[in-house]
């Protein structure tokens, strides 16, 4: 399956990073995929634009910037998120896109090889 989990408290949605969700972000930051993952300074903006597309084409179609700006209010009080623990689940869920080819990972810290043998037949 190529969606993430996310925990927001007692709700759990999925991120899912196809084409379509790409052009949402692009569209809303106003330049390439490549240069959003290349800046050195993690927004408010960013984030929320992020979590909008990927849970929206994750199968929450009618969820709102609104909605996401208020589930990331709430993980980052209640849980104590900083923007890097946020950003987590966005590149776990970008790598497993698989939009960026084969053997590409946005986070070399995860591994998701073993990850998916564990899953398989879940």
């Amino acid at each position: 399956m190529r969606t993430v989990e996310v925990h927001f408290g007692e709700t759990t949605k999925r991120l899912k990073f196809d084409f379509n969700a790409m052009y949402e972000i692009e569209e809303s930051m106003g330049k390439g995929i490549s240069a959003i993952l290349k800046e050195d300074q993690i927004g408010f903006r960013m984030i929320q634009v992020f979590y909008y597309a990927g849970l929206k084409h994750g199968k929450d179609r009618g969820i709102t910037l609104d909605n996401v700006g208020q589930l990331l209010t709430s993980k980052i009080q209640d849980e104590e998120c900083s923007f890097e623990d946020l950003m987590q689940p966005i590149l776990k869920a970008l790598d497993k896109s698989g939009l960026f080819g084969k053997g590409v990972k946005l986070d070399p810290s995860a591994d998701y090889e073993e990850e998916e043998k564990n899953t398989v037949g879940v």
